[in-house]
């Protein structure tokens, strides 16, 4: 059973990066400020602003940057680790995608109510 959780592990987060950047792509038209909220405060309200471009795309490039750290992670561990690693390692990769679907989804609920 463990054999093919490694490579589920690398196209989880291949996944996760397609996703982010199809999320980045489709809402990018919906989001009409020129600064977005980074950051929410357990108020509801936005702590700090990044340019659109900027907070769009910053989630895509941090996860092309701790890519190969990944990557390296998970052939270091192919070997050895058991399923409930990699299971747990898939479910991260989901998690990040789907808190990144909120954010989006909050940025668009903002920008609207700024018109």
């Amino acid at each position: 059973m463990v054999s093919g959780l490694p490579t589920f592990a690398w196209f989880s987060y291949l996944a996760m990066m397609v996703v982010v950047s199809l999320l980045n792509l489709y809402c990018a038209a919906h989001v009409r400020t020129e600064k977005i909220p980074m950051q929410w405060s357990f108020g509801g309200q936005p702590t700090w602003f990044a340019p659109k471009l900027i907070g769009l795309w910053m989630i895509v490039g941090i996860l092309a940057v701790t890519a190969p750290a990944f990557f390296m992670n998970i052939k270091q561990n192919a070997a050895s680790a058991g399923p409930w690693y990699w299971i747990g390692m898939i479910a991260v990769f989901c998690f990040v995608a789907a808190i990144y679907a909120w954010h989006i989804q909050a940025v668009i609920a903002w920008a609207e109510a700024q018109r």
